[in-house]
């Protein structure tokens, strides 16, 4: 069976060859906080065995920053990539690297490309609301993340909740919609939304 790269020389494709860079893990760093997602620890523990198994794990989304290469998107394959070079396997992860990219894109893509593992509904939120910092109306986060402008406004208001509704909704004590209506009813104030 032939590669893409044999077809590609033998002129039988419109397939454009890429530069492909494989990263010592040693050089990728993550930005504390830049991270949409809460950490998955079984999600992490997936992609180590993964790493330790020799099996395909995509590649991860970088930036060259003043502070080396930054991971965009992969935060889960990396912290799997570590733990797997905790037990003595050298690794060089394959990347992708991102230029021209403004930030709101950035978040817009930790969005849509979860890799199997959808985003829980105060990972949206607190994308959402970075999406509406960086100066994007709700109709431009709904169309670049690919939901609707309901769920976006769902979101931002889920963001706006106080501290302790979030921590019940993130306990499973409390639903999202609970938690957005409960804080829409008595105001984003502490002491209004005592339960």
């Amino acid at each position: 069976m032939a590669t893409i790269g044999q077809l590609y020389k033998s002129k039988q494709t419109a397939a454009t060859p890429r530069k492909v860079f494989w990263v010592p893990l040693a050089e990728l760093y993550v930005e504390d906080g830049y991270n949409i997602r809460d950490v998955d620890q079984a999600h992490v523990e997936e992609f180590r065995d993964a790493y330790l198994a020799g099996e395909y794990v995509p590649p991860l989304t970088v930036e060259v920053t003043q502070h080396g290469i930054k991971v965009i998107d992969g935060h889960h394959r990396f912290a799997g990539a570590k733990m797997a070079a905790e037990t003595g396997l050298e690794l060089r992860l394959e990347v992708n690297d991102i230029t021209g990219t403004s930030e709101a894109d950035k978040i817009a893509l930790m969005v849509t490309s979860s890799q199997g593992k959808p985003l829980e509904p105060l990972e949206r939120a607190k994308a959402y609301a970075r999406l509406k910092a960086q100066g994007w109306t709700n109709d431009e986060i709904a169309r670049k993340v690919k939901r609707s402008p309901s769920d976006v406004a769902n979101m931002l208001a889920l963001a706006e909740c106080p501290e302790p509704i979030k921590d019940m909704v993130r306990g499973g004590q409390m639903s999202y919609v609970t938690a957005t209506e409960l804080t829409r009813q008595h105001g984003t104030d502490r002491k209004s939304t005592r339960l």
